[in-house]
C-alpha cells in the first residue's frame, strides 16, 4: 500500500510539472503612457508572454473602465521604435493616437491607458490619469456635406466621439454647404493589382490614400475589382482626406467637411491637378468603431486631414492654409457612366432623409472589448 501511495504521489507531481501555463501564471502586459497632450497620446506596450507580438491598448477619456462618463478608443501598439529593441527584445511596440475631436473643446479631460492581455487574463493600467486641455481646431475653407440620416453614420462607421467636432452656429455658417455625402461607401480597385482603393463620389472616383484607410475604417478587401479601362474612363476627383472630419452646430444636422466638388468638365487647362498638401497622420488603430442607428456614442479613431478646405491643426496653434489646384481630371468619353449607374443601384440606401439626432459622445458607458476588461 505504501509503495502504491508513493507511485501515485510521483505521478501527481509529474502531471503538475507538465501542465501547460495557466491563467494564473500569465504575465500582465507592460508599458508606459509617455505623453498625453494636444499632439496626441503616445507610449509603448508589450505582453511578455508573447514578446514579439503587438498588442492592443485602450485609451480612456474622461473616466476609467466602469465610469459611465468615460469613452474608450482601442489602438494597436505596433509602431517600430529603435529605443525599444534592446529593452524589450523586439521593436514594434509603440502606440500613438491623435486626440479625438470630442475632447478638442478647450475643456479639461483626463486620460488613462490600459494594456490588453493576449491571454485575456488581466488588462493593467499602463499610465494615467493625465490631464489635458486642448482648444478646438480651426476650420478653414472647403465645403460641408450633409450626413442625411443616422444610417449613413453607421454605413461609414463614423464615430461621434472621434470624428465629430461641435462648433458654434456662426462658425458653421461660414462654410458653404455642398451636395449630400454618399449614403454608403462604394469602393473599387483595379484588376491590375496596384492596390489603390477608389471611392465613388457621384460621377467621380476619388483615391483613398493608403495612410487614410484605417482612419476611414475602410477594408481594401471590400473594394470591387474593376477593369483598368473602366476606372480610367471615370473622371477623377480629389483624394479623400487622411481622416473624416464631422461638424455639428446646435441643430441636429451633422456635416462632413470636404474638398469643394469638382466641375464635371474637370480642371481648367491652366490649373494644376493635385489633392493638396498632406496633413498629419498620427497612426490609426484597429477599432471596433461605428455609428449606431441613433448617431450616439461610438468608439473609433482617426488621423489628420489633408488638402484644400476645412482641416485641423493638431496643436491648435494656427490654422492650415488651403492648397492650390482643383484636384480634378476629365475622363475620355465612353459607357463608364452606364456601368456606374448599374453599380450604384446595388448600394444600400438609408431609410430616412432626416438629420441624425447626434448626441455628444462620452456620456454613457463605453463599449467593452471581447477580451477581459481592466
Amino acid at each position: 500500500m505504501r509503495a502504491d501511495r508513493h507511485r501515485f504521489a510521483r505521478a501527481a507531481l509529474v502531471s503538475v510539472i507538465l501542465l501547460p501555463c495557466t491563467e494564473a501564471s500569465a504575465a500582465d502586459p507592460i508599458g508606459a503612457l509617455e505623453a498625453a497632450d494636444c499632439a496626441g497620446v503616445r507610449g509603448w506596450a508589450q505582453d511578455p508572454d508573447q514578446p514579439a507580438v503587438a498588442i492592443d491598448v485602450h485609451v480612456y477619456f474622461d473616466g476609467p473602465p466602469g465610469d459611465p462618463a468615460g469613452s474608450a478608443v482601442p489602438i494597436h501598439a505596433d509602431i517600430p521604435r529603435d529605443d525599444l529593441c534592446a529593452m524589450l527584445g523586439s521593436c514594434d511596440h509603440g502606440y500613438r493616437l491623435e486626440l479625438p475631436l470630442g475632447v478638442r473643446d478647450g475643456a479639461n479631460h483626463a486620460v488613462w491607458v490600459y494594456g490588453i492581455d493576449l491571454e485575456a487574463v488581466n488588462n493593467p493600467l499602463l499610465g494615467g490619469p493625465v490631464e489635458l486641455e486642448c482648444p478646438a481646431p480651426p476650420i478653414v475653407g472647403g465645403v460641408r456635406r450633409w450626413i442625411a440620416a443616422p444610417e449613413v453614420l453607421t454605413a461609414w462607421q463614423f464615430s461621434t466621439f472621434v470624428d465629430l467636432l461641435h462648433v458654434d452656429d456662426a462658425t458653421l455658417a461660414t462654410v458653404p454647404e455642398s451636395v449630400e455625402w454618399p449614403a454608403a461607401p462604394m469602393l473599387l480597385t483595379s484588376m491590375s493589382g496596384d492596390g489603390i482603393v477608389w471611392m465613388i463620389d457621384g460621377t467621380f472616383r476619388r483615391e483613398v490614400p493608403s495612410d487614410a484607410l484605417a482612419a476611414w475604417r475602410i477594408d481594401p478587401a471590400t473594394a470591387v475589382p474593376t477593369a483598368e479601362a473602366e476606372l480610367a474612363a471615370m473622371p477623377q476627383g480629389p483624394d479623400l482626406r487622411v481622416r473624416p472630419f464631422l461638424v455639428q452646430g446646435t441643430m441636429p444636422q451633422v456635416y462632413l467637411l470636404d474638398e469643394p466638388p469638382c466641375d464635371p468638365a474637370g480642371c481648367p487647362e491652366d490649373e494644376t491637378t493635385g489633392a493638396g498638401d498632406a496633413g498629419t497622420d498620427e497612426g490609426a488603430p484597429t477599432t471596433d468603431a461605428g455609428g449606431d442607428a441613433s448617431g450616439g456614442d461610438v468608439e473609433g479613431s482617426g488621423d489628420g486631414g489633408t488638402g484644400t478646405g476645412p482641416s485641423i491643426d493638431p496643436t491648435g496653434e494656427g490654422g492650415p492654409q488651403p492648397s492650390s489646384g482643383c484636384g480634378c481630371s476629365t475622363a475620355p468619353s465612353g459607357s463608364w457612366w452606364l456601368w456606374l449607374l448599374v453599380t450604384a443601384a446595388r448600394r444600400p440606401r438609408s431609410a430616412s432623409t432626416t438629420a441624425p439626432p447626434v448626441r455628444r459622445a462620452g456620456r454613457s458607458s463605453p463599449r467593452t472589448s471581447r477580451r477581459a476588461r481592466p
